[in-house]
């Protein structure tokens, strides 16, 4: 897994370039179940992106 950068940075890119950030937060412990669907989903998605270069995914922090 590659290592998480706690500093900021900034990128000189040539061309088009795309930042996909995602995130959940629970606000309620009591509507836990609302959010769940997203939530089990995410491991697969980073598995079949981590697992596919050309998808481009550079890295991930969790």
């Amino acid at each position: 897994m590659p290592r998480i950068e706690s500093q900021r940075m900034i990128a000189d890119v040539e061309g088009d370039f795309v930042v996909f950030l995602s995130s959940m937060c629970i606000n309620a412990l009591s509507r836990v179940d609302r959010g769940w669907q997203a939530f089990s989903c995410m491991p697969k998605m980073l598995r079949e992106l981590f697992a596919s270069p050309q998808l481009g995914l550079l890295g991930y922090g969790g």
